[in-house]
């Protein structure tokens, strides 16, 4: 397509510096801030939606304002619904704080993405990136990614502070038949970063039609991620998936849910793509990692017995035509304070050197449905059940 070419639009940006870029989204909560583990004082805005974005929202409440006054007379809605209601104008019309289409050779430094209405830094269809050393400071702002990748190759996010109102590095391909003929998003490498709250710290989906891939992430330190360290999600008819990937080498305490999730039950908002088939996700490897104090009151996260630490959610159990997930190696894994995994529809994997050193009233960790066979165990404590 015109335009979305890598370099199309524009070749060798360098944006550098200590400056702000204040997206002026949403207002703060009532306190205004507060001081992290590390004594910083970092914002904290208002968790909306699109039922209060006028009362909650600055820009992010002008740009649905504007939207809602004469819907009809906008353009750029992807796949129009006979009917604009308010949650296809709140996703469509509200702008990200930085993004980039059709660039080649593209490095940013140092700068503070702060507030945005939207997402944060899109890259989008470019090729060669670089995000070095950026304050990621979105939290709690509705859909406030981080850095996002779309339909890009060749990429690296090195040495940010991420403190996120959704996930913090997440990637997209397309969505459905047609999305599966687009670019896939690849050869990305993540490391170094701290990824504080925010829903998954490495994210893929749910639009995944034309593949995410080739991904390395390692040597991140992730504290108080809601929702996955590692947070795989798409649909039974989305298409594509992720594969090839390798997370190793990581830290990551007080997660607020699952340190792992990888899913095909995925719930969307219709957005009128064409169905395909199942997407999937296979040929993972998870490599020396340590997760501690899942659910623990003592980071300040609400107990619960009901977030498995490992949630695969995939095959028949979801419904006909649903993909399982294949050829995943969990190497040198240890698990303290976490509940039991839930895993359903995962085949041909491994296990190895495994350790569940507390589970959350001693259960046995291993929760597999009907549907996960062919799995290895190796060196594992404790051992699953029969």
């Amino acid at each position: 397509m015109e335009g979305r070419e890598p370099g199309a639009v524009a070749s060798n940006v360098r944006i550098v510096g200590k400056g702000v870029v204040d997206g002026n989204g949403w207002k703060r909560t009532t306190a205004g801030s507060i001081v992290d583990e590390a004594g910083n004082e970092l914002p904290q805005y208002i968790a909306s939606n699109a039922g209060k974005v006028l009362q909650d929202g600055l820009l992010a409440a002008n740009q649905f304002r504007n939207a809602k006054e004469d819907p009809e007379s906008l353009t750029g809605v992807v796949n129009k619904p006979e009917n604009l209601q308010d949650s296809v104008l709140y996703s469509q019309y509200r702008s990200s704080l930085m993004t980039f289409m059709g660039v080649e050779n593209l490095y940013l430094e140092g700068v503070t993405a702060d507030n945005p209405a939207f997402h944060g830094v899109m890259i989008l269809d470019s090729e060669n990136t670089t995000v070095n050393a950026m304050k990621h400071t979105t939290y709690n702002t509705n859909n406030g990614d981080g850095v996002e990748f779309g339909g890009t190759h060749n990429g690296m996010v090195v040495n940010n502070f991420f403190d996120t109102g959704d996930d913090q590095v997440n990637f997209a391909a397309g969505q459905g038949k047609y999305g599966a003929q687009g670019r896939a998003s690849e050869d990305v490498w993540i490391f170094n970063n701290y990824m504080r709250m925010g829903h998954g710290g490495v994210a893929v989906g749910s639009n995944t039609a034309a593949w995410v891939q080739r991904v390395l992430a390692e040597d991140n330190v992730m504290y108080k991620v809601e929702t996955g360290g590692l947070r795989m999600k798409s649909t039974s008819d989305m298409a594509g998936g992720g594969r090839d990937f390798l997370f190793r080498d990581t830290a990551m305490a007080c997660m607020g849910s699952s340190a792992f999730i990888m899913t095909l039950s995925y719930n969307l908002s219709p957005t009128g793509y064409v169905a395909a088939d199942s997407a999937t996700f296979k040929d993972v490897v998870v490599r020396n990692v340590s997760v501690d104090g899942n659910n623990s009151p003592t980071c300040g996260m609400a107990v619960s017995d009901s977030k498995p630490v490992i949630d695969i959610q995939a095959g028949p159990a979801l419904g006909e035509g649903t993909a399982t997930l294949s050829n995943f190696t969990f190497d040198d894994v240890v698990f303290r304070n976490v509940n039991p995994t839930n895993i359903k529809g995962l085949t041909n994997s491994t296990f190895r050197d495994v350790a569940f050193e507390s589970v959350r009233n001693n259960a046995n960790p291993w929760r597999f449905d009907q549907h996960s066979t062919g799995n290895t165990f190796v060196n594992v404590t404790p051992a699953p059940a029969k």
